[in-house]
């Protein structure tokens, strides 16, 4: 009868061998304990300690390069803050840049079950209402602009549309005088200044000076009906802007975005 062959030595079996020998340090005591020949214990162990070195070393290396993807994620988080600063414009949080919108996907991706998540989206909405409803009234203005400048010297006058609908919508165009200048002391051309602005490129008349305080005034009650559809969107936006920033705020304190992407090492 021939001699019975001993069962292959498992992965479970040759772990416990190494954890064992880590402990004991003690190769004879294991291979007696295991009915095993002390070289094939030996052997086995040595290849137990090579996988756990190399599961280690891989183990180091995707954690440093998931340090990495955090820090990257939270440079997006700073860009974001920078995004919705009071000082800045309403704009979108989506960059235009190709690489950096691929970093702001792979944060999106990761907030994608936070609450972070709807209210950016609802951002995004009121940013393009936002955009819309000033570009319609970027129209509305210029067309309106054209028929009350009809009669005067429109080749001296500037474009008053922009800044009549920036003022009318961030500021209080009350505070704005009207403020001419002469060309000389005893002449009677002048230069019409508002809102650190003048209204005229070239002198005119004085006698001109009334008829364009008329017009550039009936522009201004124009866009301030205009502007005060705007102001609802002005609140909701810096309210979202409130609520996006404070979470933005706690990653960066967490020094960690939540969940995963489709860009994490582990």
């Amino acid at each position: 009868m021939g001699r019975r062959r001993k069962s292959s030595v498992t992965s479970e079996e040759r772990d416990q061998w190494l954890d064992e020998f880590e402990k004991e340090g003690n190769i004879t005591k294991i291979s007696n304990a295991a009915g095993r020949d002390i070289r094939t214990v030996k052997k086995y162990i040595e290849i137990a300690e090579t996988e756990r070195e190399t599961k280690r070393v891989r183990r180091d290396f995707l954690l440093g390069r998931l340090e990495l993807h955090h820090e990257d994620l939270l440079g997006e988080v700073r860009r974001l803050q920078g995004t919705l600063a009071p000082s800045a414009e309403f704009q979108r949080l989506e960059p235009a840049d190709a690489h950096e919108k691929m970093l702001h996907d792979a944060f999106v991706e990761h907030i994608r079950r936070q609450p972070i998540f709807n209210v950016m989206a609802r951002w995004e909405s009121a940013v393009q209402d936002y955009t819309n409803f000033r570009e319609k009234l970027k129209e509305n203005l210029e067309l309106e602009e054209k028929g009350l400048v009809d009669g005067l010297p429109r080749d001296s006058l500037f474009e008053w549309s922009p800044k009549v609908a920036s003022v009318q919508e961030f500021q209080s165009a009350n505070n704005f005088d009207y403020t001419k200048e002469k060309q000389s002391p005893e002449g009677t051309n002048i230069h019409i200044l508002w809102a650190s602005t003048w209204l005229t490129k070239e002198y005119v008349d004085e006698s001109m000076f009334d008829s364009i305080l008329e017009a550039h005034k009936k522009l201004r009650s124009f866009a301030t009906e205009q502007v005060s559809e705007l102001r609802p969107l002005h609140s909701e936006l810096a309210s979202l802007a409130t609520k996006i920033t404070d979470q933005l705020e706690a990653f960066l304190m967490r020094r960690l975005v939540p969940a995963r992407c489709q860009y994490c090492p582990l």
